[in-house]
């Protein structure tokens, strides 16, 4: 290999001491709330998530690997969602995805079976426990949501046109699979899929939490 001179810049480099990066300071502002009002409505709706995703399993049981309620938090117009206050990975809590629709942050989470009494439990102490400060305990989480549902077929689609296709229209999904959690999440999707008569790519695209397979279907082929 040939030797090549070094460009050498000198005489362009000026000290500067050192600042940390700042981080943690800025104030929560809450959006107005009727705090009494406010936590019986989504304490309401929270459960009525978990009831009807015992009524829906016990028409259709899943395996016991994949008994995960699949359920949408709707923000605000005025405040965003605390998404990472949704997530908790010690209970198995995971964010799907988070989207915005008509000015408001929506975020699918997947809560294991028995677990929406993490969630129960905060709005519960919203509502009746102060902190040292005077502000309700798990504000910042509580006040950011407007309503929490059962997610339906339309909330896993992320495209960014946000329109989703067709009922009966065949196209290429790409399906995440959580392998985290649920360790042969590939081998028993591939194994529901065949049941199903749909056709699932040979390739799988592997992470270090996840794995990706491409899935052809329509959205009645997912119901």
């Amino acid at each position: 290999m040939p030797d090549f001179p070094h460009f050498v810049l000198s005489g362009n480099g000026q000290p500067e001491a050192y600042t940390a990066p700042g981080g943690g300071s800025g104030t929560f502002t809450s959006p107005p709330r009727d705090r009494p009002r406010h936590a019986k409505k989504i304490l309401d709706e929270i459960r009525n998530v978990r009831v009807s995703a015992d009524e829906q399993l016990a028409k259709d049981p899943a395996t016991s690997d994949l008994h995960f309620i699949p359920v949408v938090f709707e923000g605000a117009t005025d405040a965003d969602l605390d998404v990472d206050r949704l997530e908790s990975k010690p209970q198995g809590i995971r964010v799907v995805n988070v989207r915005s629709e008509k000015g408001r942050q929506v975020a699918t989470v997947a809560v294991p079976k028995g677990k929406t009494d993490h969630f129960e439990k905060r709005i519960e102490q919203y509502a009746s426990v102060d902190k040292d400060s005077g502000q309700p305990r798990h504000e910042e989480l509580v006040t950011g949501i407007s309503e929490i549902r059962l997610a339906v077929l339309q909330d896993y689609y992320t495209d960014s046109d946000g329109q989703p296709p067709a009922r009966d229209e065949s196209i290429w999904w790409e399906v995440w699979l959580d392998m985290a959690t649920v360790g042969s999440a590939v081998e028993d999707f591939r194994s529901v899929a065949g049941q199903q008569s749909i056709q699932v790519s040979e390739n799988t695209l592997r992470f270090p939490e996840v794995s990706v397979v491409l899935a052809r279907t329509s959205l009645n082929g997912w119901s």
